[in-house]
């Protein structure tokens, strides 16, 4: 009888041992996402948990943030959530970007609710990003809980997601090489099933990978979402069932999806080691994916719009301010024996001279600004979408205002390129369809990028011609004028049309092989055949993004890529 009760506690340790070594490789697993417990009164029988996906983010895009909460009690509860996030070196270290989010639990409900945290950075460069979550509202201990979510300098920048179903996969290949020397980029398992159908929830993460009859299992929205974080820059990976299927060839295997691909493939080499060779190389697809197909603009465009290093209208001025405020004050204004006036003069020359400043400042740079933006809008055949990326610089002089609206879906991004950036004190802030703050700062030169997937039903069809030896007719529903129109179309011949204005049928003419479009067209091209066409637009609301209001726009360029649609090559 002992002997059994002995066996039975052998067995039952055996079991605890068991499930806590189950319980902590469930935890190995998922070390790169984070969960915050927020403390509150044990009297209002509520409880608040916060889950980050990862523990490192580079500050582009979004970060998506759930929160679950939990009311017991018989009253509404409402809480606050205050985000902040910067960098600790690099330009720009001194600014922060700021979100407020508010969550209601009802009572005698439990609820998970997503917020997504703006981003504030657009840069390929190493960075740290900091992060503090602010939580105020019912039940929280001393009114106001702080906790630091991110920290310290890891200097990878690289977040990739695998699927539940290669997670394995991934940690046995990842543990041969945990004791070399390579880096490994930042790794969580995201389970898609658990988010909401939105783009947002992959913005963290430079690559995707899932079986690809996980990605078939998800229904159509998140399988839509995630087509749409692939057409803004992400590369996603499907690993297939067995070998590669015959319809993806090696030539083949690879689809641009807008500016990002979609590769049918075995996980990628980058998922476990990331030599430093490919660090920048995947940050700059991320930040931007449009780098490897066209340039919109180069720092010189930055440099152009620089303020003049030489200010001799401020070196006259405080020359005039000294002899001012000094010999003509001492021996004309208040000269001995009548030095008090000092006590009216002084002050009196010293706000004279700041009024003065100002009108001059105000003279010199004037109110508002003016900018230089370029934006490619990618058409996403089959799917009323387009893809726009803009990047864009400005020159400001004195800001009355720094609101502007901002869809909340929108990412924005701010290049340091201005040494104002290590001023304190400065911060940005996004939330309700605005942006607010120091995007934009008085005298100034600031860059920013910014991307967004927008519905759109505006294409060109081709309405006849598309066989051998017959000029293509095209007609276009884009609110723009499409001007230095090229076509490339499926026999790999290239047409042209000077101009092809909404509504109306053009003929195109033969056109040489322009060696840069061509090249950037040839990326965009099916293996059916379907061609692609490239031009610059000027007009309609498709191309550009909206920001400041008080920036006068002086060059605004517009060029729009995707493929002919239309059945007259079927006739």
């Amino acid at each position: 009888m002992r002997a059994e009760r002995n066996f039975s506690f052998r067995l039952g340790k055996a079991a605890l041992a068991c499930l806590f070594l189950v319980a902590l490789f469930a935890a190995a697993l998922r070390a790169d996402s984070v969960t915050e417990q927020v403390p509150l009164d044990p009297s209002r029988k509520a409880a608040l948990s916060v889950l980050f996906p990862v523990d490192e983010w580079d500050g582009f895009g979004f970060l998506p943030v759930m929160v679950h909460a939990e009311n017991k009690s018989d009253s509404d509860y409402t809480w606050r959530f205050g985000f902040t996030h910067g960098l600790s070196r690099g330009r720009d270290r001194a600014l922060s970007f700021q979100s407020e989010f508010t969550v209601t639990a009802p009572a005698h409900t439990s609820r998970s609710t997503v917020l997504w945290v703006p981003g504030g950075r657009a840069a390929a460069d190493e960075v740290c990003v900091s992060l503090s979550l602010t939580v105020q509202g019912a039940g929280v201990q001393g009114l106001r809980w702080n906790s630091s979510i991110m920290s310290g300098w890891r200097g990878k920048g690289v977040c990739f997601a695998v699927s539940p179903q290669l997670e394995r996969n991934y940690r046995v290949k990842h543990d041969e090489i945990k004791n070399t020397n390579k880096s490994a980029p930042c790794t969580t398992t995201m389970r898609a099933s658990d988010w909401p159908a939105d783009w947002r929830v992959w913005s963290p993460f430079t690559v995707v990978v899932m079986a690809e009859d996980e990605f078939t299992a998800l229904d159509m929205a998140r399988q839509a979402a995630l087509r749409e974080w692939v057409s803004l820059g992400g590369h996603l990976f499907l690993k297939p069932q067995g070998s590669v299927p015959a319809r993806w060839s090696s030539t083949a295997k690879k689809i641009r999806h807008g500016l990002g691909a979609i590769t049918m493939s075995e996980l990628p080499a980058g998922m476990y080691v990331m030599e430093d060779s490919q660090r920048p190389l995947w940050r700059g697809q991320r930040v931007q994916p449009w780098k490897s197909l066209i340039k919109l603009l180069d720092l010189e465009d930055a440099e152009l719009m620089r303020f003049s290093s030489v200010v001799w209208w401020l070196m006259i001025f405080l020359l005039l301010f000294g002899v001012t405020i000094g010999p003509v004050n001492l021996f004309l204004l208040a000269p001995e024996g009548k030095r008090h006036r000092l006590f009216f003069t002084v002050p009196a020359i010293s706000i004279g001279a700041s009024l003065l400043l100002m009108a001059v400042i105000v003279f010199s740079d004037g109110f508002g600004g003016q900018g230089v933006r370029r934006s490619l809008v990618v058409l996403m055949p089959g799917e009323n979408k387009a893809v726009v990326a803009q990047q864009q610089v400005t020159r400001t002089g004195v800001l009355i205002g720094k609101k502007f609206s901002l869809a909340d879906d929108t990412v924005m991004g701010k290049v340091g390129i201005d040494s104002d950036g290590d001023i304190p004190g400065k911060s940005a802030a996004r939330g309700n369809g605005a942006a607010s703050g120091d995007w934009f700062t008085s005298r100034a030169v600031e860059s920013h990028v910014l991307m967004r997937v927008t519905p759109t039903r505006e294409r060109v069809e081709l309405v006849a011609g598309g066989k051998p030896g017959v000029a293509p007719i095209v007609q276009s529903s884009m609110s723009g004028v499409l001007r230095d129109f090229l076509y490339l179309d499926e026999f790999g011949r290239m047409w042209r049309a000077d101009e092809v204005s909404p509504g109306r049928r053009v003929a195109l003419s033969p056109h040489d092989k322009n060696a840069s479009v061509f090249e950037v067209l040839h990326s965009f091209v099916k293996k059916d055949g379907h061609g692609y066409f490239h031009a610059t637009m000027t007009g309609g609301e498709l191309g550009l993004i909206s920001s400041l209001g008080a920036i006068k726009w002086t060059d605004d360029r517009t060029t729009v890529i995707g493929f002919v649609e239309g059945g007259a090559r079927n006739e």
